[in-house]
C-alpha cells in the first residue's frame, strides 16, 4: 500500500475554513453537533475548517441548509470580504 501524504492546504483553502467556520459559529452549531447532522465524524468537520479538505458544491449546500443559511449568501459575502474570515448575516432559510 503506498505511503499518504498529508495534503498541504493552500491560503485559500485555510481561508474558506476559516470562514466557514465563523458561519457555523454565527449560527450556534458546534462542530460536534454538525458532524452529526452530517453523519460524519467531527475529523470531517475539523478538516474543511483547517482548509485540509476542499469542499465541493454539494457538500457546501448540504452544509448550509443544516445551518440554515443561504449557499449564496455565504459565497457572496465570502467574496465581497477578501481577506476576512468572518461570517454575518441577518439573512436565515426557514
Amino acid at each position: 500500500m503506498p505511503a499518504r501524504h498529508k495534503i498541504i492546504p493552500d491560503i485559500e483553502h485555510v481561508r474558506f475554513g476559516a470562514y466557514m467556520r465563523s458561519v457555523r459559529e454565527s449560527v450556534g452549531v458546534s462542530q460536534r453537533e454538525l458532524a452529526k447532522l452530517l453523519n460524519l465524524p467531527q475529523s470531517y468537520v475539523s478538516k474543511i475548517e483547517r482548509g485540509e479538505r476542499q469542499l465541493q458544491a454539494l457538500e457546501l449546500i448540504e452544509i448550509c441548509r443544516l445551518l440554515k443559511v443561504l449557499p449564496s449568501e455565504v459565497l457572496r459575502s465570502y467574496l465581497l470580504t477578501p481577506g476576512e474570515q468572518t461570517y454575518e448575516t441577518n439573512e436565515r432559510v426557514e
